[in-house]
């Protein structure tokens, strides 16, 4: 059982509005180590985590999004704000170890899980982080000859991440007059992006002299240039909700010298 601040730089005073006291979170987590040699280890792991005295938007205005802290990023809620919401978080997760040796390691992990919060009048909806789903794979393997004074290393290493995609509340857009009118749906985050999937490669070149070590490298971020969204907005010049796309591939050539 912990307590903390909410987002204090989130929050915007309003007169009658009432957050002064900490947000109270409840956690439980149980696991179990299976270790099957001294590289080789797997973990299975539950967990289940309560939140309460969660700011939320006060009954007024007759807007039907309900804003809770738990979904802020980065912008400020605009609304007043009483200490009456919740959450939860409860999921598994199975990992899969193999530490550095024989010249290579790997890690594993998937992990499903549900978030959800509730409002002032106690609807419960789930979370913008709701994705369902998380896994990751990350690998690396070396070869390393030596001469007399230095030793050279070649190295390639990758991770995988996949997840279940981000949620968003739909956009809904009517015409009135001729004219677009932009809202959002009474389901704030009932809709889902599409799976997001990112694969890193590095290759790099280790030489270790006596005096100093040298490397260069070869980052490939999105190596296979996918497509993930990150978020919708309404365009006025289309006149339709247009989705805005991540970063495609992104190489970075590095050397880094140490003494």
């Amino acid at each position: 059982r912990r307590a903390q601040l909410p987002l204090t730089q989130a929050i915007i005073q309003f007169a009658g509005a009432d957050v002064q006291g900490l947000m109270v979170s409840e956690d439980i987590t149980l696991g179990y180590d299976h270790a099957v040699n001294e590289q080789l280890a797997f973990r299975l792991e539950g967990y289940l985590q309560r939140i309460s005295d969660v700011p939320v938007s006060m009954p007024m205005f007759n807007t039907p999004y309900h804003v809770s802290l738990l979904n802020t990023w980065d912008d400020p809620a605009f609304l007043p704000l009483l200490q009456e919401g919740s959450g939860s978080n409860r999921g598994v997760e199975l990992s899969v170890t193999h530490n550095f040796a024989s010249g290579y390691f790997y890690q594993a992990n998937v992990s499903g899980f549900e978030s959800r919060y509730t409002t002032y009048d106690g609807t419960e909806f789930p979370t913008r982080w709701d994705a369902g789903w998380i896994a990751n794979a990350m690998g690396g393997k070396e070869f390393e000859k030596k001469k007399e004074d230095r030793v050279r290393t070649w190295g390639v290493s990758a991770r995988l991440y996949a997840m279940g995609g981000q949620r968003y509340t739909p956009i809904n857009v009517v015409q009135l007059n001729g004219f677009p009118v932009v809202g959002f749906s009474d389901a704030p985050f009932s809709a889902q992006q599409a799976d997001f999937f990112r694969a890193d490669l590095r290759v790099y070149l280790k030489k270790d002299r006596k005096a100093r070590t040298g490397q260069w490298a070869l980052d490939l971020q999105n190596a296979t240039n996918a497509q993930n969204e990150a978020f919708r907005y309404f365009d006025q010049r289309k006149g339709e909700v247009v989705i805005k796309y991540q970063l495609g591939l992104i190489p970075n050539l590095s050397y880094r010298v140490e003494f």
